[in-house]
């Protein structure tokens, strides 16, 4: 039996409980961002908040549709009503599934920062304790090689994100299509090196965005511009690693059936 054909049953059950654990779940994400981000100019409003997950789900029901009929239908013996294991099971479990990340990725937007101490009381905070507050990280120096500075997110969000991860992937693909890199050993070594680029830069974006959020300041529209441009980002991420992810069960899958042979 393949990999796909062994998940079936457990998809079955996903199904069921996937819209009422998106719910809870997103009704978690949404406290532990307004505890973490007090102020009413930088929480994202509910209707909001609301709006941005239905938009996410109705975008991922698709792919979760067709990704299903092609899983169910290939599979030997499949009979005339196949398809309504996609529309029925991953169609909805994909929507749920979009609704957890976002709202997962909304949760993690960066908390804001305490107020300062006034002078009088931070000096008479105890020396132990100001030793224990960790310093600040040195800055880089400015002749730091550019992937290091990518992976520190010392770019600001949209030179890492446009920059680097999405034309520098795009340029990757490019290359990629070329027939000296589809086969061994040159694919052997592009494919690690290519793969290696896209994790520096998703962290670089992840942390660029991170470092947007921590700006804070600005009028509450502002900030609402800003959460949208980091939660857009982190979410492009996250459906890269869940594109990867698919490919790797594929290429698992091809092994199984190969193995059963």
């Amino acid at each position: 039996m393949s990999v796909a054909g062994s998940l079936f049953p457990l998809l079955w059950f996903l199904a069921f409980l996937s819209p009422v654990a998106a719910i809870v779940f997103a009704a978690r994400f949404y406290a532990l961002h307004c505890r973490r981000r007090p102020e009413p100019g930088r929480h994202i409003p509910l209707i909001a908040y609301i709006l941005v997950l239905l938009v996410c789900a109705i975008v991922a029901f698709p792919f979760g549709t067709a990704f299903g009929i092609s899983q169910a239908c290939s599979v030997p013996g499949a009979g005339n009503l196949c398809g309504l294991f996609g529309v029925f099971v991953t169609g909805p479990f994909a929507s749920s599934l979009a609704i957890f990340l976002v709202g997962g990725l909304i949760a993690l937007l960066p908390a804001d920062e305490p107020a300062p101490l006034p002078a009088g009381e931070a000096a008479s905070i105890p020396a132990e304790e100001m030793a224990s507050i960790p310093a600040l990280e040195a800055p880089i120096h400015p002749k730091t090689r550019w992937y290091r500075k990518l992976w520190y997110g010392q770019y600001s969000l949209a030179y890492s994100f446009w920059g680097f991860f999405i034309l520098g992937t795009l340029l990757g693909m490019i290359v990629g299509i070329n027939p000296v890199f589809l086969f061994f050993p040159a694919a052997l070594v592009f494919q690690p090196v290519f793969f290696g680029y896209q994790i520096i830069a998703g962290v670089g974006v992840w942390r660029s965005a991170n470092a947007l959020g921590a700006g804070g300041g600005g009028s509450p529209s502002a900030t609402h511009a800003g959460s949208i441009k980091i939660i857009a980002a982190k979410t492009v991420v996250v459906l890269l690693i869940v594109i990867h992810a698919i490919l790797l069960l594929r290429i698992l899958d091809i092994l199984v059936s190969y193995s059963d042979l």
